[in-house]
């Protein structure tokens, strides 16, 4: 289900060189390793509260999303998506003794969910997405193991990664991602590249 689904995420992205996203004034995210078969440079990382379609996840759930283009808020806001961008998607949830999910609110590791969530468990879905020159997706892979570090729930979020794709690629790195309500997982697709 979640594939077919996913060609409604988001378009994507743009460049510059990372830096430590540790202290206030600094790129929002690191990123070590390739996505798509290209090194992934951060420029921006936005978080909202969502029902995401096409993820494994029933309810609602924490959705951050680090593009390599920047603002991506405004972006989300205006329905505009980036020719070549690049996006990573990184889904997490608690969920409860009977499965149904909610935003994360503990701190620590959430741990790759593939298939049917695990219940009373911390779990996160990492997807990432390379789109063409029209703004729709190319490249799409999901997450297949390793673990998210969640160090603050608040605004800003916060966390470390160090996951593995189901292509086989890895990346390491951490974000530090604000508000966004206009982000939308669910847009199908974002309306197209700028005219």
């Amino acid at each position: 289900m979640r594939y077919a689904i996913l060609t409604s995420l988001l378009a994507a992205c743009g460049g510059s060189s990372p830096a430590r996203p540790d202290a206030a004034g600094d790129a929002p995210a690191v990123v070590v390793g390739n996505l798509g078969g290209q090194p992934f440079t951060p420029r921006a990382a936005i978080w909202t509260t969502a029902q995401a379609a096409g993820f494994d996840f029933d309810k609602q759930s924490t959705v951050v999303m680090v593009t390599d283009y920047a603002d991506a808020c405004a972006l989300q806001g205006s329905n505009t998506g980036v020719p070549g961008g690049r996006i990573l998607i990184f889904v997490l949830a608690a969920t409860s003794a009977t499965g149904s999910s909610s935003p994360i609110s503990a701190l620590g590791p959430y741990a790759v969910s593939t298939g049917h969530p695990a219940v009373s468990s911390q779990l996160v879905e990492p997807y990432f997405e390379v789109d063409d020159a029209h703004c729709l997706g190319t490249t799409k892979q999901f997450g297949a193991s390793g673990t998210v570090t969640v160090s603050s729930t608040a605004d800003p979020q916060a966390a470390t990664f160090d996951v593995t794709f189901a292509g086989g690629e890895h990346v390491t790195g951490s974000y530090r991602a604000t508000a966004c309500a206009a982000l939308n997982p669910n847009r199908t697709p974002l309306g197209g590249c700028p005219r």
